[in-house]
């Protein structure tokens, strides 16, 4: 494929090589469930970095803070790497 002055990129064969083993012998009717589930896991996981980085500005607001990193210890999440 070309960006939008013509030049090819380099890496979309590869990337179509990893998407090609990744699916394996799956059909694309199956193969769908798995990428509309991963397109849902950075959905989330993006809402939720958003979500955290609000309370964390807000942090003078020390009850919502406790209660936020107690979901994530909760969670399993270290909130110091967020």
């Amino acid at each position: 494929m070309a960006n939008g002055n013509g030049s090819n990129l380099g890496f979309e064969e590869r990337l179509w090589s990893a998407t090609d083993k990744l699916r394996g012998t799956m059909g694309a009717s199956e193969y769908k469930h798995v990428v509309l589930g991963l397109i849902f896991l950075k959905y989330i996981s993006d809402t939720f970095e958003e979500f955290y980085n609000r309370i964390k500005a807000q942090e003078s607001n020390y009850t919502t803070w406790k209660l936020c990193q107690m979901n994530l210890a909760i969670r399993g999440i270290d909130g110091d790497i967020l």
